[in-house]
């Protein structure tokens, strides 16, 4: 963008946990970007962004304001008083503008008298404005429909028939515009078909969908995805690539993959009711719609098979996962379909990706307990039910790297390929360092177990207490791992806000110089951190194994523990929990009776 697209610029302060670093601002009609300082905006890349049309919402804070991300992210921007009304009167509309999905002109009749009027849709509303004027000044909308309330919608005679639940007329609302009907037309679909389903009607002028191999609009949508990715088509006695898109009811094609996202119409639809015959020759598939038909080649083999087990996928056949999204590029990568039900998501954000040889693409980086997933483009609901383009378990990385001036993460792959993120919008760079060492620490727990990184020191452990040992201290450490993770996160303890070792004692401890056990396994419990009680049991024995009470010091020590130290707290743990054998005094009957009669007197005894 040109310096004239710049709305505004300064240097303002951004919160990263407890710290406020100055960083330089610059804001653009759709995103928001910041820099190390006003030298580095001339030369480098922006240090982090985030787009304007992921904002849910702008609080005003005492000393700057807080943008909230559809994600659950935030980030915290410190100003001066006058400098923040400048910037919220800046931001705010820009806000509102980014998350509409369409604006435009729509006439509508009432009484009699026709009347243009500026719409606004939204993912979840229909504004209406006297003017684009008042729109983009941030006035409040005129009039304001709940698509949760729409039962019906109807389009024809570039008109849009819009009937709402306990209203007795249908609102309509028509245009003369071929063009400009057509995008409203597009941006009514994409909100309101899944949710509508035979209900979003769309009359044969409108492009109603069919079998036919020409552009016309989408199906309704909500559908799972078999398979997409580039094929080449045959168009008379060429090749042109074509951006493919397999539902279990229909088929798609779009120009390019941008299309297919921004949710423009189709090149060609066909219903899997109306395909006669799919047959595979050497790299070419063809489909044919009884007289017509489509070709298609995949440019490799791995591609062909991925297509055609999809081709062959029984439409009523449960679906684990859709099939995986060609990788964008040769780095080897796992189908979702194999991944874990149980890999449960840790985290996601918007990053920049990067390849050797490749120029960088916004993306959508999903962080799990047993691998990383890489989604195209920038919105984040896809994690949800999209599929990756590329998805790697944690165990086939090698190393990462931190770059953290440049706010940048490197990954190696045990392949030697390697691939970097960076410019992480919303989420701190901190927060995310924070995230995936956790992942890597628990993954390397996991694969490279405290029995093999303890295998120098069996001599220490006899082979019966072996299994027991290295039991106890893989719970401890998780126990250890856990909590160092919650440390760092903001957590509230007895109405104590808890950053640090410290305020957690503190805030158990109540002015007190220790902490009952059972406090501190309550205290656990309550915080809901995952724990199972055996590590919760585990951990607050370690500290007190050494005092025989919880202070400050036997916290922080255990806390810091290594290996090495851990096998040595657990094997105390498991002497400590063996029971006591009572120690009893051993009498001998015959060296009291002295006179040898069977009987001990009064005075013998």
């Amino acid at each position: 963008m040109t310096s004239q697209d710049i709305i505004r610029q300064e240097t303002l302060g951004i919160l990263k946990k407890t710290k406020i670093q100055d960083r330089f601002c610059v804001l653009y009609k759709d995103r928001l970007d910041y820099f190390t300082n006003e030298e580095s905006f001339q030369s480098d890349p922006p240090r982090g962004h985030v787009s304007l049309n992921e904002v849910d919402s702008v609080q005003a804070d005492e000393d700057g304001f807080t943008l909230k991300l559809t994600s659950g992210q935030v980030l915290t921007l410190k100003m001066k008083e006058e400098s923040k009304q400048q910037w919220l009167s800046a931001l705010q509309p820009l806000v509102r503008i980014n998350k509409a999905k369409h604006v435009g002109t729509l006439n509508a009749e009432r009484k009699g008298k026709v009347t243009s009027y500026l719409f606004v849709l939204y993912e979840d509303s229909l504004d209406r404005h006297d003017s684009e004027d008042d729109f983009r000044s941030g006035q409040e909308p005129r009039g304001s429909q709940l698509l949760s309330a729409i039962e019906r919608l109807t389009v024809k005679d570039n008109r849009f028939s819009i009937e709402v639940r306990n209203q007795k007329k249908p609102l309509e609302l028509f245009l003369d515009d071929a063009k400009e009907f057509k995008q409203w037309t597009q941006a009514f679909q994409q909100v309101l078909a899944k949710s509508l389903g035979a209900n979003f009607v769309k009359g044969p002028d409108s492009g109603h969908a069919s079998a036919s191999v020409s552009g016309t609009t989408t199906p309704g949508v909500g559908h799972a995805v078999l398979c997409e990715g580039e094929l080449m088509v045959k168009k008379k006695n060429k090749e042109e690539p074509r951006y493919c898109v397999l539902r279990t009811d229909y088929f798609q094609y779009f120009m390019t993959e941008a299309d297919y996202r921004a949710g423009a119409v189709a090149r060609c639809n066909a219903l899997m009711e109306d395909i006669t015959d799919f047959q595979v020759e050497d790299k070419t598939m063809k489909v044919s719609l009884g007289e017509k038909s489509i070709e298609m080649r995949a440019t490799t083999m791995e591609d062909l098979k991925r297509w055609e087990r999809a081709w062959n996928t029984e439409e009523d056949a449960p679906q684990a996962a859709p099939a995986s999204a060609p990788p964008m590029t040769s780095v080897t990568f796992v189908s979702p379909s194999l991944s874990s039900p149980a890999d449960k998501l840790v985290c996601c954000g918007r990053f920049d990706f990067k390849e050797a040889g490749r120029e960088a693409e916004p993306v959508v980086f999903a962080l799990r307990e047993g691998s990383i997933e890489i989604y195209k483009g920038t919105d984040i609901e896809v994690v949800k039910h999209g599929s990756p383009a590329k998805s790697i378990l944690v165990e086939e990385i090698k190393d990462l790297e931190v770059e953290e001036e440049q706010e940048k993460f490197i990954i190696r792959l045990a392949d030697r390929k390697s691939f970097e993120v960076f410019s992480p919008q919303g989420k701190s760079f901190d927060d995310w360092y924070d995230d995936l060492a956790r992942v890597f620490e628990e993954a390397e727990s996991g694969r490279t177990s405290v029995a093999s990184k303890a295998s120098s020191r069996k001599e220490d452990i006899s082979p019966e207490e072996d299994a027991e040992v290295l039991e106890l201290a893989a719970s401890l450490t998780r126990a250890l791992k856990t909590v160092n993770a919650m440390l760092k996160t903001e957590r509230t303890v007895n109405q104590r806000e808890v950053h640090s070792t410290r305020d957690f004692f503190e805030a158990m401890a109540q002015d007190q110089e220790a902490v009952p056990s059972a406090d501190m396994v309550e205290t656990l419990r309550k915080l809901d951190i995952g724990l199972t009680e055996d590590q919760m049991v585990t951990l607050s024995q370690a500290m007190e194994l050494a005092t025989g009470s919880i202070t400050l010091a036997e916290m922080e020590k255990v806390l810091q523990l290594n290996d090495k130290d851990t096998l040595a707290v657990a094997k105390k743990l498991l002497e400590m929990r063996k029971p006591k054998v009572q120690d009893r005094t051993t009498v001998r009957f015959e060296d009291i009776d002295v006179n040898n009669d069977g009987f001990i007197s009064k005075d013998e005894f």
